[in-house]
């Protein structure tokens, strides 16, 4: 017959079990039984192996084959992941295959080819980038893209793990997640954690500024610190953990748009969820300004008059009375910047965002009361050294196209790029239009000059001029800030984005022929900003 009976297809069909041998359960693991007779489970397999690093190795391969055969790196090894794989890139090389070439190898030069960060700690290595928040690497390694949609995707994850949570991403710590694959050439085990908590791998410093984490790379022991403090978005990839996170404490931090939340997993834990990231700092959501400056008036105070949206940033800082005193700056949904002696006296503030034409309701206003105001420790008012202040705001700021958050750069890129000598910068502000009338700008106004010769500057200028200030403008011109122009932003712009460089600080007089005008250095106080936002 060509059918068997359903005794005999039972026999054939039916799962067989093997029963355990007796105190087969209380017998040393063994890798022929436990993985190859039967389905092991992580925990089973780390018994056998001992370590998780060999562990790993074994288990990337078991649970869904080998991803690095044939071989997906053009010019690296490969080191195979669960659902995907990681490149370490040969010296030389970058991108997700290690498919392009690093033409600039060395941050001094270039900023090594970067478009936001650049960071070379190890000679032996590359160079590698980063991007501020809310931006991440593309696929080339050196470009920085707005992230956009942000999908967090997961699978079965086999340990605890540290969580990178989004804003409003309705995230709790109670949620099973895991973290998203970061999107570097080179993967580590992240072995002992110290303090409180750490987020780091190889190649990209993840950790907040005190604190410390151990990893092994290519099997050396290594022990790094962060030296800043910028936290990138996760990578949507297809890749899954270049990076293995242990945790130790749920502590969250709060740190520019991001929350930081420490996420203890169970074991095979699952979860899907998606969020709609941020607009992203220092990018216009208009187009770029088409200034012209060649037959500019003096001053930010005649400058040339932008259209609505081309300084999102910008900030007016209203005084009890709700009249304009000084310019200020939006760094993050919660807080702005502006300068120390706008705020020395006290009194209630609230801010105005998204203004253009001060003398026109133009529907993108927003009025928001400053609930706090943190003045630099060490602001004198007689010398002006550090006139810099942090406004914390009573509400949150909705982020669109007439208010944007300007970048904070990292202090390499400040002082490497940004701030060089001859440098071209733009001021803005409402402040004085007119030396002999006062008058205020209805319009904001904009200026486009160089950054000074610091030591030229300390001699023409008659009060001191210290290392925490810039000073810009060109000898025999009078473009300048003026009055109501302080606390205002100087921004530059890199490649593509727009970085905060200054604050209107002081002048001696205002578009004095001979003179320049005096701006706070913000690269020096970007630890100051960060740990008070934290």
């Amino acid at each position: 017959s060509v059918f068997y009976s359903k005794n005999e297809a039972d026999s054939i069909l039916r799962i067989h079990k093997r029963a355990n041998t007796f105190l087969e359960e209380f017998k040393p693991g063994s890798l022929e039984r436990e993985c190859h007779e039967e389905q092991c489970s992580f925990e089973e397999a780390l018994e056998i192996f001992q370590t998780k690093e060999a562990t790993l190795d074994f288990w990337t391969k078991y649970y869904d084959g080998d991803q690095c055969d044939p071989m997906p790196c053009v010019n690296g090894t490969c080191m195979d992941q669960i659902g995907g794989f990681n490149c370490i890139c040969n010296l030389g090389w970058e991108g997700n295959n290690c498919e392009y070439e690093i033409i600039d190898a060395n941050c001094s030069i270039n900023n090594g080819g970067c478009e936001h960060f650049c960071y070379h700690p190890d000679e032996e290595q590359n160079r590698y980038c980063s991007c501020v928040s809310g931006f991440q690497l593309d696929i080339n390694h050196h470009s920085c893209e707005p992230t956009g949609v942000v999908t967090m995707v997961t699978q079965y994850f086999f340990f605890s793990v540290l969580f990178l949570a989004i804003p409003n991403a309705g995230v709790t710590q109670n949620t099973n997640i895991k973290i998203l694959t970061l999107i570097y050439s080179t993967a580590i085990y992240i072995r002992v954690l110290t303090l409180t908590c750490c987020i780091a791998i190889y190649h990209s410093i993840w950790c907040s500024d005190i604190l410390y984490c151990a990893v092994i790379y290519r099997s050396l022991y290594l022990i790094y610190r962060s030296l800043y403090c910028e936290m990138l978005y996760c990578n949507i990839s297809q890749h899954f953990y270049s990076d293995i996170l242990y945790y130790t404490a749920h502590i969250p931090k709060y740190l520019h748009s991001l929350y930081i939340s420490y996420i203890l997993l169970s074991s095979q834990a699952s979860f899907a969820h998606s969020v709609v990231a941020d607009f992203p700092c220092g990018v216009l959501q208009v187009g770029e300004p088409l200034f012209q400056f060649v037959n500019m008036k003096p001053y930010v105070m005649g400058g040339t008059t932008g259209t609505r949206g081309h300084s999102p940033w910008q900030v007016m800082l209203l005084g009890p009375k709700g009249l304009l005193i000084c310019g200020a700056v939006l760094i993050h949904h919660f807080w702005v910047l502006t300068a120390a002696h706008c705020v020395e006296n006290g009194g209630l503030f609230k801010v105005k965002l998204g203004e253009h034409d001060r003398g026109e309701a133009e529907g993108t206003e927003k009025y928001v009361w400053v609930d706090k105001i943190i003045m630099h420790a060490n602001y004198s008012t007689n010398t002006a050294e550090n006139d810099i202040a942090m406004l914390h705001l009573q509400n949150s700021v909705t982020y669109g196209q007439s208010i944007l958050p300007i970048c904070l750069p990292i202090k390499e890129l400040a002082e490497n790029v940004l701030v060089q000598e001859g440098s071209n910068v733009t001021v803005s502000g409402w402040g004085t239009q007119d030396k002999v009338t006062n008058a205020r700008s209805r319009v904001l106004q904009f200026i486009e000059i160089p950054i000074a010769s610091h030591s030229h500057c300390r001699q023409v200028m008659e009060n001191a001029v210290s290392a925490n200030m810039l000073c810009a403008g060109i000898m025999g011109d009078t473009k300048d800030a003026c009055s109501g122009d302080s606390g205002g932003p100087m921004v530059k712009r890199y490649k593509r984005t727009w970085f905060l460089v200054g604050l209107v600080s002081w002048g001696e007089g205002c578009g004095e022929e001979n003179k320049y005008g005096v701006y706070t250095k913000v690269s020096n106080y970007l630890t100051w900003i960060q740990e008070i936002m934290e």
